[in-house]
């Protein structure tokens, strides 16, 4: 594995650009054409309200008689306005385009794929002109457009905001083209995948299909803009590095630089002219305006642009794949966005592909500090490359055939777990297929959280199956266990303030003997406390076993280590860490590097016992807390944790991070997916603050996962109130984190319960072992349908890699060989 890591490489740094990209499995490209047949710059497309948005056409060979460029000219009329029915949120479709004469006759019309970006589509790298070679040069047209108010297209550029609209009608005015077939798809990643389900929101009648490439929100509000409350720091990050600079002088902008961005993030929060887009008012303007749309809004939250959940009832039932990663900063919207469209129209034509990948790739097969294993990349497993898996998509969307499977995900883990040669962890993995994610057969594994910090299962019963409670009373709802808990503790500062009473009493008989005075008002000293006691910060005492409690200060937040988050050197890696603090990120304690972040004084760690069988998880897990604060407000973050136990490769183990979610506790009740406000609804627009010290059930949802924590390891709960920059760190006072008039913080007294049925629990999704689940995954695009084997490319013709021959050049038996993959396997 090592050696062939090492020449893969090594032979990729020796190569050329074209002969990477052969080897990436785009050897159809004929590199000595340098660009398509017919390319026409800067195509002139009219947007409804009369902007107009600039893309370059590239069209295949032989399409036309004449051998120079085609000329197409802009559309004189334009569409009318599209209208918005507040009730129905459905578009009114607008009048068709009428197609323009072009220099030369066509000889037939082919699909167009359409790719549009805020990314500058003249810019020349393999991500903006290789597509547009590929597609030219396998009979598509390819038509790559700047979004409003990027780069060379008129208007004003508001993230997210204009491109279903935008979207719409380029795709109708693309199949008024008389080149066209009329079956136009789209393709791009991450934000070019966002504009593609934008678009589909208004149901153009020409879209054929999607290729969505980690991208696109299913519900900005609960992931994406914001989750689970919480402002998500990618929004600011994208901004400050794609603000444009200085028009006049063609500079980019300074706030983009690394050390820029760090010193700004250590300034947190911002507000309006004190912040690091204060140069580029517009970019400021949109994101503030996101930071602080703290509370649900019908009309800002449901804009077709931005979501697709108020969109379902009219989006377009083209078909649509969709392909993310589990530590992607899409992995919560794409499989949403899968589940939802799979509801809404049954028989429809909907994929999901989900690997062990960041944001930026899915051709490593590492993320952060783990390596998966070579069987790990997209390319030259499941498919060639992303272009021959899309294309096989769009030719699947134009046929009855049904070759790829409904769900492909990779479930990590079962590596040993040694150091390989870059100093990554071995966690492994292997790729299964399903029907569904998760898949099937799928039962929640309950395991509850104890003050001594031990993750204990919820026991079920031989006979039903439902689960029992391991000691105490017969469960109650949680409604009335709160009411219970409350009474319990009026009951105890009556009995704190009667025993006050008669020490008072007491002391003064005393001091009366001795000649001296009492006073009785006097308080007992606060920082006395019983044995095995906790003193909330209303006075109560209760026992300790009730409640783990921490310390949270806004001034210093957990930082974040990996995770879906976008990357930015020295302050933010996505993917997979050990969970320690570490020099190379910016936000750590450089006092305490090496040390596990649960030893830190904000966190609670809540592990099981060694595992001694594995356990598949795979699905969303859900964090369910009883909380209370000190504080009027605050967050709750839960991250679930695969601990290794030590080993010769790593002597104090190796915790890595699985996945994570948050909670704002006051907007622990809001979503966009409840009915609009009315007098029977009154919180759903408005933060619900805490009264201190009172207990609130909260529930974090965490981002979707696939992983095997093997037998040995431990399963873990990391809980704290911060995970910065990721989210924005909660000041703690009521008042917004970002765009507000006061930096003022509060120290937070902040705890989890534990008491009778106060069971603090998170819930994990598991897969039970069964023979219906096979261990291999077919390759779903090349020129063979069996089980894809594990070779480098490179070693094709390698004797020494060839498992049919031993080592004296003998040819092996079957028995023998299947012996060997089995081993391999």
């Amino acid at each position: 594995y090592q050696r062939r890591v090492r020449d893969f490489a090594f032979e990729t740094s020796k190569m050329s650009a074209p002969a990477a990209w052969a080897l990436y499995g785009t050897e159809n490209i004929d590199e000595s054409l340098q660009v398509p047949a017919f390319v026409e710059k800067n195509v002139r497309v009219p947007m409804r309200d009369g902007v107009q948005l600039v893309g370059d056409l590239h069209l295949p060979p032989n399409i036309v008689t004449r051998s120079e460029a085609l000329r197409i000219s802009a559309v004189e009329s334009l569409p009318a306005p599209t209208t918005v029915d507040d009730d129905a949120a459905q578009p009114v479709a607008s009048s068709p385009n009428q197609p323009t004469p072009i220099d030369g006759e066509i000889t037939h019309q082919v699909p167009c794929v359409l790719i549009r970006t805020p990314y500058n589509k003249s810019k020349t790298n393999p991500d903006m002109r290789h597509p547009a070679l590929y597609w030219v040069q396998h009979g598509y047209a390819c038509f790559v457009q700047d979004c409003r108010g990027r780069f060379q297209s008129e208007g004003k550029f508001t993230k997210y905001i204009n491109e279903a609209e935008d979207g719409y009608d380029t795709i109708e005015w693309l199949a008024q083209q008389p080149w066209s077939d009329k079956r136009i798809f789209t393709f791009g990643v991450s934000y070019l995948a966002h504009t593609q389900l934008s678009a589909a929101c208004l149901a153009p009648p020409s879209l054929a299909g999607m290729f969505a490439v980690k991208g696109a929100f299913y519900d900005p509000y609960t992931s994406g803009v914001r989750q689970g409350g919480a402002f998500e720091g990618r929004q600011w990050l994208w901004a400050i590095k794609n603000a444009p600079g200085d028009s006049s002088s063609g500079k980019k902008s300074t706030a983009g630089s690394k050390a820029s961005t760090i010193a700004w993030m250590k300034r947190y929060p911002f507000r309006k002219y004190d912040s690091p887009l204060s140069t580029q008012p517009e970019y400021e303007a949109y994101v503030l305006d996101f930071a602080t749309r703290s509370r649900f809004s019908e009309q800002f939250w449901r804009r077709p642009g931005l979501s697709i959940v108020q969109s379902l009832p009219s989006i377009s039932e083209a078909p649509l794949f969709l392909l993310s990663g589990w530590y992607d900063i899409y992995a919560r919207s794409s499989i949403e966005i899968y589940d939802a469209m799979r509801k809404r129209y049954p028989n429809g034509k909907y994929r999901l592909l989900m690997g062990p990948w960041v944001h930026t790739g899915q051709e490593s097969h590492s993320a952060g500090e783990v390596d998966f294993g070579m069987q790990a990349t997209l390319d030259n497993n499941i498919a060639p490359s992303r272009y021959d898996l899309a294309r096989a998509w769009y030719e699947q969307c134009s046929s009855e055939m049904d070759k790829l499977p409904p769900v492909l995900y990779f479930r990590m883990g079962g590596g040993e777990g040694h150091k390989t040669r870059q100093n990554l962890c071995f966690h492994g993995g292997m790729w299964l297929q399903s029907t569904t994610f998760p898949p099937p057969n799928t039962a929640s594994k309950v395991l509850i959280f104890e003050a001594s910090g031990r993750l204990r299962e919820r026991r079920q019963s031989t006979t039903t199956g439902k689960s029992k409670r391991v000691r105490g009373p017969a469960p109650v709802s949680p409604e009335t266990a709160v009411a219970w808990h409350e009474a319990y503790r009026e009951r105890v500062r009556s009995a704190a303030a009667t025993a006050a009473a008669a020490d008072a009493a007491a002391a003064n008989a005393d001091a009366g003997d001795a000649g001296g005075v009492v006073d009785s008002d006097t308080p007992r000293d606060p920082t006395r406390v019983r044995r095995n006691m906790t003193l909330l910060s209303d006075g109560t005492k209760v026992p300790a076993a009730m409640c783990s409690s921490f310390e949270f200060d806004p001034r210093r937040p957990l930082p974040s280590i990996g995770g879906n988050v976008t990357p930015v050197r020295g302050l933010l890696q996505p993917g997979a860490y050990n969970q320690v603090e570490r020099a190379d990120f910016a936000l750590c304690d450089k006092e305490a590097i090496g040390l596990p972040l649960s030893s830190r004084p904000d966190v609670l760690a809540f592990r099981s016992k060694p595992l001694v069988a594995p356990i598949d998880v795979t699905g969303t897990p859900t964090v369910t807390l009883y909380v209370s604060s000190s504080c009027v407000d605050t967050d709750f973050y839960a991250m679930l944790v695969d601990e290794a136990p030590p080993s010769d490769s790593f002597p104090a183990g190796f915790s890595m991070n699985v996945t994570h979610g948050i909670c704002r506790v006051s907007m622990r009740n809001q979503t966009t997916k409840k009915p609009p406000v009315d007098a029977t609804r009154k919180s759903a627009d408005a933060e619900e603050w805490m009264i201190p010290e009172h207990i609130y059930k909260i529930t974090i949802r965490l981002f979707p996962t696939s992983n095997l924590f093997d037998e040995g390891h431990r399963i873990c709960v990391y809980i704290s109130s911060s995970c910065y920059p990721h989210f924005d760190v909660n000041p703690n006072t009521g008042g917004p984190a970002a765009g507000g008039t006061s930096k003022l913080v509060r120290v937070a007294q902040n705890r989890v319960w534990h008491s009778h049925d106060l069971h603090s629990f998170v819930s994990l999704p598991v897969v039970p072992a069964s023979p219906s689940v096979v261990p291999q995954f077919v390759r779903v695009v090349g020129a063979t349908t069996e089980v894809a084997p594990d070779d480098d490319v490179n070693d094709e013709d390698d004797d020494e890699d060839d498992d049919s021959i031993d080592d004296d050049g003998e040819e092996k038996t079957d028995t023998e060989t299947e012996e060997n993959d089995k081993e391999d396997q």
